[in-house]
């Protein structure tokens, strides 16, 4: 059953192309039945705090609480160690590209160089 709501969930997200409407509510209709059991045991032994606890017992049997859990903490977990490494999520500062400016200097291409290094700085 696991395997199972995870598929569901997937094309829930990401359906196909064609028919993607009539998909998602065949796949929700689909993830519904296989809730339907927790919800309704729970809907008789607690009333609507039965409900709300069979929610969280269905997520945690199909293992997406596990899992979503376990993914959530690593990313918090590892996000500022890989900020170390790819500069987390600043985008990086503007800086003139003047490669193409060098390479045109040393052809003796003087004033094709100066064109260049001036149309960088208007980026800026």
């Amino acid at each position: 059953m696991p395997f199972l709501v995870w598929v569901v969930i997937y094309f829930i997200i990401r359906p196909p192309k064609r028919g993607r409407k009539w998909i998602r509510a065949i796949l929700i209709g689909i993830l519904a039945l296989l809730a339907a059991p927790f919800l309704l045991l729970g809907f008789a032994f607690g009333g609507i705090r039965g409900v709300i606890g069979a929610i969280i017992e269905f997520f945690f049997a199909s293992g997406i609480g596990v899992f979503g859990l376990a993914a959530f903490l690593s990313w918090r977990l590892a996000k500022p160690f890989g900020a170390i490494f790819d500069g987390g999520d600043e985008p990086p500062e503007a800086a003139p590209f003047y490669h193409i400016a060098n390479l045109r200097r040393k052809q003796a291409k003087y004033k094709e160089a100066m064109a260049l290094i001036e149309q960088q700085l208007k980026l800026l």
